[in-house]
């Protein structure tokens, strides 16, 4: 028996057999799709399934996920419109030029932001631009870490480089993080940078972090913000608990102790980040 992923007009059968499928998963769209979404189509199942057994330690069917893929030509842009279950996939007549490499990016992007992205809580709870920092750094390792990788090390590097770019070359990079964030509204070169801003501080944190538990221990690469901070905070958001900035500060604190809230403060004031680590390795 196959699953068919449909609404609307048209049906388009999934690889495999309907058991394999979570039955709180679904890809929806009209009619065919352009070839290169149809090759993001083909691993998005499997990439959630990575990446929630990957955080989460449990059965993926406990992530409910529904993607529906809407072509808007009028917009003249692709991206992603995210609900608590799932998400809408907008493209344009143009989308036959966007390079894969990018389509990876948003797709990976998107099923981690799912897993963290902030449920209905007051304003003084939401710190959305963390889990944007989250999710711009897992987007840049999850599609190629082994064992099942999706993509190899040329687009890590191209991830990277992107990433740094935005960062490093947008003229407010040294304006103060409030700023940014009262501008983000209505300025793309405010909202660029926070994204990316909050992308460094996220990096920059791992980076220190792996320098003070020395890389490798037996063999293995530690991960430590991975591990202490970023899936407890899934955890404590799939349970109902707190999980954001001061949770993220508690978690790393018996291992960095201040440093974490330091690194925090630097960003806070527009001090520009240095990208250097001992420990730090393309298969992290």
């Amino acid at each position: 028996m196959e699953a068919v992923s449909t609404f609307g007009e048209g049906t388009k059968s999934m690889e495999g057999n309907y058991i394999e499928y979570a039955q709180d998963y679904g890809y929806y769209w009209f009619g065919p799709l352009p070839e290169n979404l149809e090759i993001t189509r083909g691993i998005h199942y499997r990439f959630l399934l990575k990446l929630a057994s990957f955080m989460l330690c449990r059965s993926p069917q406990v992530v409910p996920n529904r993607t529906f893929i809407r072509n808007s030509s009028s917009a003249k842009d692709f991206g992603n419109t995210r609900f608590s279950k799932g998400n809408i996939f907008r493209y344009d007549d143009r989308i036959d030029a966007a390079q894969n490499y990018d389509l990876i990016r948003c797709m990976a992007h998107e099923i981690m932001a799912h897993l963290l992205a902030p449920k209905v809580h007051g304003p003084d709870q939401i710190e959305e631009w963390l889990y944007e920092g989250i999710a711009n750094a897992f987007s840049i390792c999850l599609p190629f870490r082994p064992p099942i990788q999706f993509r190899d090390g040329k687009y890590h590097q191209a991830t990277l480089n992107m990433l740094c770019q935005k960062y490093y070359t947008s003229p407010m990079l040294h304006a103060g993080f409030e700023e940014l964030q009262a501008q983000a509204t209505n300025n793309e070169y405010a909202r660029e940078q926070l994204s990316a801003r909050a992308w460094a501080f996220v990096v920059c944190t791992d980076f220190r972090a792996r320098d003070l538990v020395g890389g490798k221990v037996g063999g293995v690469q530690q991960r430590p913000v991975e591990d202490l901070a970023v899936k407890v905070m899934i955890k404590s958001r799939h349970e109902g608990k707190p999980y954001g900035l001061q949770q993220w500060f508690e978690r790393l604190e018996p291992l960095m102790g201040d440093e974490s809230k330091a690194l925090f403060t630097k960003m806070d004031k527009g001090e520009v980040f240095v990208f250097r680590s001992k420990h730090w390795c393309q298969n992290s």
